[in-house]
């Protein structure tokens, strides 16, 4: 169950316990609070009621204790998909053989019982911000380890940190905070207009500069006024804001900033000097074993973009504008017509079509490409040098070839504006 971690750290049934009773929150209803509590004694019962010896009823314990920090969250309706039940059972007579001749359906039966009850109270209670967080993390079906080696591939190339998708996804989401904070409270989020591609650069310094230079472009003086604060950090500020306008709504955002957002801000004000609370820093944020520049730019980047995530729902979620399915879209939307004016801008009609029969094949040899378009291979390498740095990613394939394809971040950029980006006379003139 590679996903992300459900629960870490448990030594017991009853530290599970107290997590879930945990979740309740600031929940007032005594009925919920009831049902939670129900949860442990019910499933202790069903144990007590459905098997035959202390035995089997310790080692269901031990397991499901000793490996709960691998239970992981698969959607926001089932928290446990199907395969994961069936890993879990598998692995559990893995572990203890023996049992599977003795009490095997009996177990199947409550493990798969307390996963429901653990499904249905999840589903039931996560608040908005929550599921908006575990949606975030979760988009694209890839886990964020997935998404950080797909990372450190794109950075390998020349001026990875140059690529402008990351950028681009958190100034999107400040742009739509920003137009519901016009909107509700007559404030603009910036001091001026940020391009999509503000955080970008050639090395990882520069990136550091450039997250530094971006709060001072934010309006501090009147996040400050709202929230009643006296922050000097931009972050913070946003912060403190929507925590002051939806105190209720920011539970999630709240455990998020506290655990990812403090330390990323110091590793991020640490990283020119490299002093102790920098190295302090790598370690709440699991990097201290891969403190790698594309791991480092990663980490941030995606924590940036979740903080901005979180925030956006919670003030969303507040004025009750739009659904989240809307929000998202809007997002995306922003997102692909920055990227497409960021292909059309670097395309030109002598390139187009080797761009678009690359797109078409989606995978193809330059030494394939350059003989159908009758060129030679180096000039055909000449040509397309300044794509690589953008959306043409590459991959060696021999001594003689070169692999090439779209970037996988801008594949559905492509895909979406095929018939503009690729028409007949469009870059004439």
């Amino acid at each position: 169950m590679g996903l992300l971690s459900f629960v870490s750290g448990l030594s017991s049934f009853a530290t599970l316990h107290s997590w879930i009773i945990q979740q309740a929150g600031n929940w007032k209803d005594y009925r919920k609070e009831t049902k939670i509590d129900r949860i442990g004694l019910e499933f202790r019962e069903t144990f007590l009621s459905n098997l035959n010896d202390e035995f089997t009823e310790e080692k269901l314990d031990q397991y499901i204790s000793g490996n709960a920090s691998q239970f992981s969250v698969s959607s926001i309706s089932e928290l446990f998909s199907n395969d994961e039940r069936e890993s879990v059972i598998e692995d559990f007579f893995l572990k203890n053989p023996k049992l599977q001749f003795t009490e095997k359906e009996k177990i199947v039966s409550i493990l798969h019982e307390y996963l429901d009850r653990l499904n249905g109270y999840i589903n039931e209670n996560l608040t908005f911000d929550t599921k908006l967080i575990m949606k975030t993390i979760k988009d694209g079906q890839k886990s964020t380890d997935a998404k950080l080696d797909a990372l450190k591939e794109e950075l390998s190339r020349p001026n990875g940190y140059a690529d402008p998708a990351l950028s681009n996804a958190i100034i999107s989401k400040c742009n739509a905070i920003n137009s519901l904070m016009l909107k509700h409270l007559n404030i603009n989020l910036w001091h001026t207009d940020v391009g999509g591609d503000f955080i970008t650069g050639a090395t990882m310094k520069d990136i550091v500069l450039r997250l530094n230079m971006l709060g001072s472009l934010i309006n501090l003086k009147e996040l400050n006024r709202i929230s009643g604060a006296d922050s000097d950090h931009a972050i913070e500020a946003l912060f403190l804001m929507v925590r002051k306008l939806a105190p209720d709504l920011s539970v999630a955002l709240n455990e998020f900033y506290n655990k990812q957002i403090l330390p990323t801000l110091a590793c991020i004000k640490g990283y020119l000097a490299k002093d102790v609370p920098y190295y302090i820093s790598l370690g709440a944020l699991g990097l201290f074993n891969d403190n790698s520049e594309e791991s480092i730019y990663g980490c941030i980047m995606y924590n940036l973009s979740s903080f901005m995530s979180l925030s956006l729902g919670v003030l969303d979620e507040l004025w009750k504008d739009r659904d989240y399915e809307k929000m998202d879209r809007e997002v995306s939307d922003e997102m692909h017509r920055y990227l497409r004016r960021h292909i059309e801008n670097l395309m030109d009609k002598e390139n187009a079509k080797l761009i678009q029969a690359i797109y078409d094949n989606k995978k193809i040899l330059d030494t394939e490409l350059a003989a159908r378009f009758s060129l030679d291979v180096h000039h055909l390498r000449k040509r397309l040098y300044k794509f690589t740095e953008k959306f043409l990613a590459y991959n060696y394939y021999d001594n003689g070839s070169t692999m090439l394809f779209i970037d996988s971040i801008y594949t559905q950029t492509f895909e979406r504006y095929y018939t503009d980006i690729f028409a007949e006379g469009h870059y004439e003139g």
